[in-house]
């Protein structure tokens, strides 16, 4: 079961790596470079931690008793639900955007996607960290779609500031899963 549930972590973990890496790409595609790459080489610094963690964690896991699990679990199969809305709900978004000449909202209302299906997982999964990610997360995004329509900032600077606060987000899970699945280690 230890086995199981580390390696569930470690999975979240490569997860929230790439989303790290593409949150990280799509703010300083947003700059144009303008920040001197400092928000790709900070949050790439973290990536490249984040791997790091994940290689030993994977080597150290390889230690504990293989354990059977018969079936799928019902919070795989809630998860594997609320990421197909997920999916689904950012393609409609796109497309309403696109089609209604509201492109620009896309990056902030992607984030808020993203930042609202943090609450079901919470209930899903019976993590409270979920909710302080998920909260953080809809702020960012709900700051950007205002900030947007108030047009007193470039949108470029808007998207990369929603680019990187959700990258600070990815962080923070992923050195939280690091810290659950070396606690569950020891």
């Amino acid at each position: 079961m230890k086995q199981n549930i580390v390696a569930d972590k470690i999975a979240g973990l490569s997860m929230m790596i790439v989303f790290t890496a593409m949150w990280t790409i799509m703010g300083e595609v947003a700059l144009s470079q303008l920040d001197y790459h400092i928000g790709g080489i900070g949050f790439g610094g973290a990536v490249v931690f984040l791997a790091y963690q994940y290689f030993q964690l994977r080597h150290a896991s390889k230690s504990l008793p293989k354990s059977v699990e018969v079936g799928e679990k019902k919070e795989d199969k809630r998860f594997l639900v609320i990421f197909g809305i997920e999916g689904v709900a950012i393609f409609i978004v796109k497309n309403v955007l696109y089609n209604t000449n509201h492109d620009e909202y896309f990056i902030a209302s992607f984030a808020l996607i993203v930042g609202l299906h943090f609450f079901p997982l919470a209930k899903v999964f019976g993590r409270k960290f979920d909710y302080y990610i998920g909260s953080w997360t809809t702020f960012i995004s709900l700051l950007g779609i205002y900030l947007i329509f108030d047009k007193q900032y470039s949108l470029a600077l808007i998207n990369a500031m929603v680019c990187f606060g959700c990258a600070l987000s990815t962080v923070l899970y992923g050195l939280n899963m690091v810290k659950d699945a070396k606690d569950m280690l020891k």
